[in-house]
């Protein structure tokens, strides 16, 4: 999964969704760390649509 920076809120919605804990917000970013299997998770809940299959 890829974050899409520019239009991102930084809501922090994803962070939360992620059944492996791998995505957190890191000064006035959002990082997917390495290891997401791409469950979708985060993709479902994102209010701006900005998360998106790589």
């Amino acid at each position: 999964m890829k974050i899409d920076e520019s239009n991102c809120g930084k809501c922090g919605i994803c962070t939360d969704a992620c059944p492996l804990g791998l995505i957190e917000k890191q000064g006035f970013k959002i990082i997917i760390k390495e290891g997401c299997n791409n469950c979708g998770m985060c993709l479902e809940v994102c209010p701006m649509d900005v998360i998106y299959e790589e």
